[in-house]
């Protein structure tokens, strides 16, 4: 990941071109004057709401606080040194203090968040608690409303000029919205015991993905595979992947789609049968959301493009399906939560015109 700015508010577009944006800071002198309080394990420094952030993108090299964010609606992303990683609405999305980090918004389905900086000891066992890491910076544990609700008092109780009993006040409603979210996790049946490696069978089921023919394999057949339940295996998963199984799936195919449109004259019903389409109508209509553009342009760009000059910032690089470059909705799988929202701003994603 390169990291661009060291700013720790990073770049804020207006609110005109980006949706509507409100945070409150609170100066050091105050909070650094709460430690005798007894509440000083975690204190708010700064909390806002972006809704329908379209063109929020951010990197930083780290900053001093812990970041919590809670995504109400749309899609977006966030990158670490352990990768890049899908958010969408429900996810919570966690980075700790001084490591270096981006994150963003999806640009066709801009999220809503609620975020938060904080400070104190409690903040990272709280994370690690509910099971986030380096490797596991979203979970699905924002789905409460009341977490929204407690969010947007602890915007409101600290007000354009936080005082320390508002401070503490909104200090304290974090507080809750960490607890809340590990009841809710707890309750869900685990929440933090998704496990990362070992005993889930992840390369034998993108094997089985990968070189299966015909109709793709359902949730319950992959589920089977792992000894778990539908439910939770689709957790699992995506916990270790950053998509849903179906989307991931589909993208696989996808690739595979890409790779005959580049190398070779096969007829767009020829590839789908090759890929486990219905039909070449099936898969242009995939293809299209996925992509972002039909599968003869996606075979133009492969035949116009600079094999010289392939890198993303030439322009003609050729996107895979599985980078999500081209956000879609939720009907097609989800890819904006799944995958679809990674890129996280319009200059990463490559784009196509009739000619």
């Amino acid at each position: 990941m390169t990291v661009l700015s060291n700013d720790p508010t990073g770049p804020v577009p207006s609110p005109e071109a980006t949706g509507f944006r409100i945070d409150r800071n609170v100066p050091r002198a105050l909070w650094s004057a709460v430690p005798g309080s007894g509440l000083s394990g975690l204190l708010v420094t700064r909390v806002g709401r972006f809704e329908q952030a379209r063109h929020h993108f951010i990197h930083r090299h780290g900053i001093e606080e812990d970041i919590l964010m809670l995504c109400e609606a749309g899609y977006g992303f966030i990158e670490t040194d352990a990768g890049r990683f899908a958010a969408g609405p429900g996810d919570a999305v966690y980075c700790a203090a001084n490591r270096p980090h981006a994150y963003g918004s999806d640009f066709r389905l801009p999220w809503t968040i609620h975020w938060a900086h904080l400070r104190g000891r409690e903040v990272q066992d709280l994370a690690g608690r509910l099971g986030f890491s380096p490797e596991r910076p979203v979970l699905p544990a924002a789905r409460s409303p009341e977490l929204y609700t407690w969010m947007r008092e602890a915007l409101d109780v600290l007000g354009p000029a936080p005082t320390v009993p508002g401070l503490l006040l909104a200090s304290s409603l974090l507080r809750t919205v960490f607890c809340r979210m590990l009841l809710d996790l707890s309750a869900a049946g685990g929440g933090p015991s998704v496990p990362v490696s070992g005993s889930f069978p992840l390369e034998a089921i993108l094997r089985q993905m990968e070189t299966r023919e015909g109709p793709p394999l359902s949730v319950a057949d992959m589920a089977a595979i792992a000894r778990l339940s539908p439910g939770r295996f689709a957790r699992h998963f995506r916990a270790l992947t950053g998509y849903a199984p179906a989307d991931y799936q589909r993208r696989l195919r996808l690739r595979k789609a890409c790779a005959l449109l580049d190398g070779s004259d096969a007829s767009l019903g020829e590839i789908a049968q090759l890929c486990g389409f219905p039909g070449a109508a099936h898969l242009t209509a995939t293809f299209r959301r996925v992509m972002g553009c039909p599968p003869r342009a996606y075979r133009r760009a492969a035949c116009d493009r600079d094999p010289a000059d392939p890198g993303p910032g030439s322009g003609r690089a050729l996107p895979d399906p599985l980078e999500g470059v081209r956000g879609a909705g939720p009907g097609a799988g989800s890819p904006g939560r799944a995958g679809g929202a990674r890129p996280g701003t319009s200059s990463r994603r490559t784009r196509y015109r009739r000619r």
